[in-house]
């Protein structure tokens, strides 16, 4: 902004889709410089001010006091929710109600003069078609390498999320990166083939931090082109597990970062006499200095001996990561690291066959590769279980 007037206070005035009259439900004052015809800064807060969330439709700007000259003022990036309404996280945000504001402030699209599918805000760059099983609804498509969109949204608790991208796509190739306040807060989302751009399937990661109350701007980068979005559900991603201990021998495994992980915290208040892996033991009473295992690693196998029955209880972020094992003998196993959310028992042909295992086994039954009498067919939550290489 330069100012060329003598005037050294300001008001800006704004009108919103929802209500296009100047008033002074929108408007806030600030102090200018007087005579300042370099170029200046003014960073102008509306969030306390009235009726400031729709999307910004008009600007005025009013020097108070009249003076001689001109005021040039650029006005970069007026964008705001659309329907005037902020996603509320936890919550989903549907693909189609990007912000207002126009191509280069609310979206990028390769093709910003025309909406391919001819759908929903057909005076939108952005290309919109019907949901192809959901007549009520839309999807997003015909995605670019480069384009992005942009979502204002309310969180309203401060936690890591589970964000789940619902799409489609032909091929494994595509790629969508989520990026909050210009920070990318998770790992790719790696889109696999669906079948058909008809077939739609959540893609689950989990941010790397915690996503903080308040307002913020959401924008979802297309990394690699082709597929179709429909929507993007954020979820409390801190799942609690149980795990129930018998009196004796227990092979556990957990499945959650916790943010202590020592075992006297994971049994705090348990009857715990012994907790063992293959290359370490915990032993109740025992100076800690002579204890080789200090802590549970989610999504590995432990041996627990309890004095009496009880159930572990933790919460934390499902783990992630690839199984791993020594190259040959018996060894510990848990519950795998898959990242999701949704604890359930898992094939264990999923992971396993006759080019690494021989056998697995717990305290109930056995599987081996390509087996007929196998007791054993799933890898469970919260179990242990021992691997022959």
């Amino acid at each position: 902004m330069q100012n060329q007037t003598n005037s050294t206070t300001a008001e800006l005035f704004w009108t919103t889709y929802e209500s296009p009259s100047f008033n002074s439900t929108k408007r806030v004052g600030f102090t200018i410089v007087a005579n300042d015809t370099r170029q200046r800064y003014y960073v102008i807060d509306l969030s306390a001010t009235a009726s400031w969330t729709g999307a910004l439709k008009q600007l005025r700007f009013d020097p108070t006091i009249a003076g001689a000259g001109t005021v040039k003022v650029d006005f970069i990036k007026i964008t705001g929710a659309y329907l005037s309404i902020l996603a509320k996280i936890p919550g989903t945000i549907e693909a189609e109600n990007f912000n207002r504001g126009g191509q280069g402030n609310a979206y990028n699209d390769a093709t910003p003069t025309s909406n391919s599918g001819n759908q929903y805000r057909t005076t939108e760059g952005v290309d919109i078609s019907i949901h192809p099983q959901q007549a009520t609804n839309y999807v997003l498509g015909w995605t670019v390498a480069g384009e992005w969109l942009e979502y204002v949204i309310e969180v309203e608790k401060e936690t890591y999320y589970s964000i789940q991208a619902h799409v489609s796509a032909p091929t494994a190739t595509a790629r969508i990166a989520v990026e909050l306040n210009g920070e990318l807060i998770s790992p790719e989302i790696q889109i696999p083939n669906t079948g058909a751009y008809t077939t739609y399937k959540a893609i689950e990661v989990i941010t790397n931090k915690k996503i903080a109350i308040g307002t913020h701007v959401l924008r979802i980068h297309v990394n690699s082109a082709g597929f179709n979005i429909d929507k993007i559900v954020f979820s409390d991603a801190v799942k609690t597990q149980t795990i129930s201990l018998q009196k004796g021998w227990n092979l556990i495994s957990t499945n959650v970062d916790v943010q202590d992980s020592a075992i006297e915290k994971i049994f705090a208040g348990l009857d715990v006499q012994m907790v063992k892996n293959t290359n370490g033991f915990w032993k109740k009473g025992q100076i800690s200095a002579f204890n080789s295992l200090k802590t549970i690693t989610p999504g590995n196998g432990y041996l627990v001996y309890m004095n009496t029955a009880g159930t572990i209880t933790i919460s934390g972020i499902p783990c992630t990561g690839e199984l791993l094992f020594a190259p040959t003998g018996w060894q510990l196993i848990g519950y795998p690291c898959t990242g999701e959310s949704l604890f359930a028992p898992t094939p264990i042909s999923n992971y396993f066959n006759t080019s690494n295992c021989q056998t697995i086994k717990n305290f109930d039954g056995f599987w081996v590769p390509n087996g007929t009498s196998n007791s054993l067919q799933n890898l469970e939550p919260g179990k242990g279980y021992w691997l022959k290489k």
